[in-house]
């Protein structure tokens, strides 16, 4: 567990903070972009191969000392592969978390494609996090219900249940967390985050002797996914979201065993 955390807290923090190309994101097509329900970065050109290799290779460094030289290699290796147009392409599936297309790509040169499936996320996640936080007050005014992230379109990592409510709203609001871009937004309690089945009789938790209240996971019998909440007293930042996801491993494993999958 001591050496998960510690890669864990490399991956939260070995990357500095990414600068936005200018004129990105094009603010003007965000806002029809979420009233159509297309998250706000779909499309934008965030990031470049050249830049997205950069920061495999800094994440690779940072990475060596607890996950062996074989990650260093795995980040020559894609250099060494990619042409500045498949580079590209990989930047733009990382960017818009298209993981087939990147396993794919892993595979064909023969890299195992976990391993750069982890390493090509969390090389991306600075730069979404910048464009993320650029479209910040146009995401708030949206009127976006989705489960995915309206920033960036990726999966919620956790819920957290908040005292008082993400933005002055009622008392245990659930506030979705996109781990990628740190996004957080206000989604019903009573509402599957996948399929958006709110029938209560569809909806149910999996959690330990005593802990309902503040850690669990949210199943759903119409699309068999889940999703794991826990009660925060203050929004996570993107180290501790990591920790708290690897903390409930527990809930996990208990969802798999009754036949729910992660959403």
């Amino acid at each position: 567990m001591v050496a998960a955390e510690a890669m864990l807290r490399t991956l939260a923090g070995a990357l500095p903070e990414a600068r936005l190309p200018a004129g990105v994101p094009h603010l003007g097509a965000i806002e029809a972009r979420l009233a159509g329900g297309v998250p706000a970065l779909e499309g934008e050109p965030l990031l470049t191969g050249a830049a997205l290799l950069l920061n495999v290779e800094l994440l690779a460094a940072a990475l060596e000392g607890s996950a062996g030289p074989e990650v260093r290699a795995i980040a020559r290796t894609l250099e060494g592969s990619l042409p500045t147009a498949a580079a590209d392409e990989l930047a733009a599936a990382a960017q818009s978390g298209s993981w087939d297309t990147i396993g794919a790509l892993a595979e064909r040169i023969g890299l195992e494609s976990d391993a750069v499936i982890t390493l090509v996320d969390h090389a991306t996640r600075p730069i979404l996090r910048a464009g993320a936080r650029a479209v910040h007050e146009v995401v708030l005014k949206s009127p976006w219900q989705r489960g995915t992230c309206p920033a960036c379109g990726a999966a919620p990592l956790l819920g957290e249940v908040r005292g008082g409510g993400a933005s002055g709203g009622a008392e245990q609001e659930r506030v979705l967390r996109c781990a990628r871009c740190l996004t957080a937004w206000s989604f019903p309690r009573l509402r599957c985050t996948s399929c958006g089945e709110t029938n209560h009789r569809q909806l149910a938790y999996i959690h330990g002797a005593g802990e309902e209240s503040f850690r669990r996971a949210e199943v759903c019998s119409t699309c068999h996914g889940y999703l794991k909440s826990i009660a925060v007293l203050a929004p996570l930042d993107g180290y501790e979201l990591l920790a708290a996801d690897l903390a409930t491993a527990a809930l996990d494993v208990a969802a798999l065993e009754h036949g729910f999958h992660r959403t």
